[in-house]
């Protein structure tokens, strides 16, 4: 065991045993040397070249630079206040990008409880004790360093670009649509009555939607209108449909799409009455109260809803400007599907980003996913 000598201010000391244990030592008369942890190392997919490593003593950040001579080795000063208890978190994350923006992901984080003294002292960071699973940036369930070492990615369900050919997540590829590009799951079970979230699926439904970035509207009957904006197509496969007997302000519980928009992707706990919006369109098209929150229902706004012999396909065409979208910028977004079979309250809801049992979209668009046009 390694120990330890306390003067007033110590340093913090991190090595590596054989693979097996990091140990972290307070030392006052050396740099702290971090070596790259085994539960990253036994990642192929992550290089330390691409690593980020971040202490906070007291929730104070501290940089750590890299030695130059050995690429899995962090070194540099780390003080711990002597004849207190602090709290030390150790976190290796990487920076993720993608075609709207970067997402520092965080992979691995330790934290503990170090109480400085005056005498002998070593503190043992296990390998068993760093944290992985609950870092989990697209709430899909598998964490972080799990989707990098499956070669997925980390963001499949929260980051997806709109262009002329159609919407793509930066995972792996979904099968394409001809109306609007690359499919987008609609998988995430968020709410199911009577029962509790790990309930088995449905097998009666499945939903996607996809998307792309026009330059005009066009109407049911083949007419444009040069107004620039977003065409969402959203398919659903429903064995009983449609159901839509809810009174208005309770369309939620019926069969329909609910669609979210935050123009300059602020990612507010709360709609901030300028550019946040939420759409719900009812699976047998009437459309008659289209907006369920935001500042107002854009005057160019139109959709249409196509029953199908296994469900329904609704279009929307969103006006980019009127909802606060501009070129080059992220903006938040979010599709949803309530289903209801059998009267009354909704028997489910599924979105395409959110996290299983925690329906958030429609009061805080914190929850939106992101996306950007040209």
């Amino acid at each position: 065991m390694t120990r330890l000598s306390v003067s007033v201010v110590a340093a913090l000391l991190l090595t590596s045993c054989g693979g097996e244990d990091e140990v972290i030592v307070l030392n006052s008369d050396t740099d702290s040397v971090f070596a790259l942890p085994a539960v990253l190392r036994e990642v192929a997919a992550v290089s330390s070249e691409d690593l980020i490593l971040e202490i906070r003593v007291n929730e104070q950040p501290v940089q750590i630079p890299k030695t130059g001579s050995d690429p899995d080795v962090w070194s540099g000063a780390v003080n711990v206040p002597a004849g207190r208890t602090s709290i030390v978190n150790v976190s290796w994350s990487q920076l993720y990008t993608t075609s709207s923006q970067s997402y520092d992901l965080t992979l691995a984080q330790q934290q503990k409880v170090i109480e400085v003294g005056t005498g002998p002292q070593s503190v043992d960071f296990r390998v068993g004790g760093y944290n992985t699973d609950s870092h989990d940036q697209d709430d899909d369930g598998l964490s972080n360093l799990a989707e990098i070492n499956e070669s997925r990615s980390p963001l499949d369900r929260v980051d997806a670009y709109m262009g002329e050919t159609g919407t793509f997540p930066t995972g792996l590829p979904q099968p394409f649509s001809s109306e609007c590009g690359t499919r987008l799951p609609i998988g995430v079970r968020v709410q199911y009555a009577g029962d509790p979230v790990d309930v088995i699926e449905p097998g009666n439904f499945s939903a996607w939607w996809c998307a792309l970035y026009v330059e005009q509207q066009t109407d049911a009957a083949g007419n444009t209108t040069p107004i620039e904006g977003i065409q969402v197509i959203v398919n659903v496969v429903d064995d009983i449909f449609p159901i839509t007997d809810s009174p208005i302000g309770r369309k939620y519980d019926d069969d329909s799409i609910e669609i979210f928009i935050d123009g300059n992707n602020s990612k507010g706990a709360n709609y901030d009455g300028t550019d946040d919006y939420q759409f719900v369109f009812l699976a047998d098209g009437d459309n008659s109260v289209p907006l369920a929150k935001g500042p107002g229902t854009p005057v160019n706004l139109t959709s249409d809803v196509e029953l199908t012999a296994s469900g329904y396909k609704l279009t929307v065409f969103i006006p980019r400007v009127e909802v606060g979208i501009q070129h080059g910028q992220p903006f938040g977004i979010n599709v949803e599907v309530n289903d209801d079979d059998d009267g009354g309250l909704r028997d489910s809801k599924h979105t395409w980003i959110g996290r299983r049992g925690l329906d958030r979209s429609w009061t805080q668009p914190r929850a939106f996913g992101t996306s950007q046009i040209p």
